[in-house]
């Protein structure tokens, strides 16, 4: 494949201006006129970090079950997150933050691994984690102003925390209904909540 005119960002980048051998990419990622996509060459595992803004960034990695540096889904105008069902591990950090129309976190119900930094910020529109119900490890986990929210026990699968989980902030999540799922995690994990809603 030869791509010119193109900022490559990381390991994907932007696709404007991408060429295969038999003509553009098109932005289903496909290639030439045999339809090939040009995403085949990742493989089940993307190595580096990746960004995700829209549609287009999830198809182009649609088959990864691993991303071994970092994900950031940032400032998308996404609503949910379908299309990184395959998705098991990151092994850095994931950044969900800043996304203001995404109200479901649906298309990661297959993630159980997050090996840094679990970061879910300022997403107004979330008003649940569902789709986080088979996360299972992660060394820290973020949700914070999220002001939606009014449920967090989805992550009922949520086993090994290296470091702790913070809850702070989210001003339509019932302080009870975090104090409740706290109670059904592993004494070993460690819940730090605050500024969540003591009204209800």
């Amino acid at each position: 494949m030869v791509l010119w005119d193109v900022v490559w960002v990381g390991f994907l980048g932007v696709v404007a201006g991408c060429a295969g051998p038999d003509g553009p990419i098109g932005v289903d990622g496909t290639d030439g006129a045999d339809g090939a996509s040009w995403n085949d060459e990742i493989g089940d595992v993307l190595h580096g970090d990746y960004t995700i803004q829209n549609n287009w960034d999830i198809a182009a990695i649609d088959g990864v079950t691993e991303i071994t540096g970092d994900l950031y889904i940032e400032g998308s105008t996404l609503r949910t997150l379908e299309g990184l069902e395959s998705l098991t591990t990151v092994g850095g950090d994931l950044d969900v933050y800043q996304c203001q129309e995404l109200n479901s976190l649906a298309g990661l119900d297959n993630l159980t691994t997050v090996g840094e930094y679990f970061s879910i910020q300022f997403n107004y529109p979330l008003v649940s984690l569902d789709g986080l119900q088979n996360l299972t490890d992660v060394y820290r986990l973020d949700v914070y102003e999220n002001v939606g929210i009014t449920s967090i026990s989805e992550m009922e699968s949520l086993a090994t925390v290296e470091d702790q989980v913070y809850v702070r902030y989210n001003d339509s999540l019932c302080q009870s209904e975090v104090d409740e799922w706290e109670a059904t995690l592993d004494d070993s994990i460690t819940v730090t909540s605050s500024n969540n809603d003591d009204g209800c």
